[in-house]
């Protein structure tokens, strides 16, 4: 005959291996749920990792551009300065040579015409 207390005991194993099957089971559908979540945010943190490396290539790209534009700039004004004082004093120089043959020529022409005026013309 059985006893009740192997009765008990055996009810008890049951319930226990029962428990530990359904505890086994939540237990894995929270970690597969857990690593599902896990995967997810890595994903997205993937996705605003790219985007934000793309707009930090998009800046530095304009950062250099505009740094080459100066540094370019710089450098030709740098050789262009003594060229254009060259230039500027043979400008100045030709300048003053043409007004004062401008100023000689009118003179002539002046001194002509009231030449030609006094002698009837």
């Amino acid at each position: 005959m059985i006893s009740l207390r192997v009765v008990v005991e055996k009810a008890v194993e049951l319930k226990n291996a029962v428990t530990a099957t359904k505890t086994r089971k939540r237990l894995l559908m929270g970690l597969a749920a857990l690593a599902a979540l896990q995967l997810y945010f890595v994903r997205e943190m993937l996705a605003a990792l790219l985007l934000f490396t793309m707009l930090f290539i998009v800046f530095a790209a304009v950062a250099l551009f505009f740094f080459v534009v100066d540094f370019a700039g710089r450098r030709t004004l740098a050789w262009a300065e003594p060229q254009t004082k060259v230039a500027a004093g043979y400008a100045r120089r030709a300048w003053s040579a043409a007004e004062s043959s401008t100023m000689e020529v009118g003179r002539k022409v002046q001194q002509r015409w009231n030449a030609q005026r006094q002698h009837g013309g």
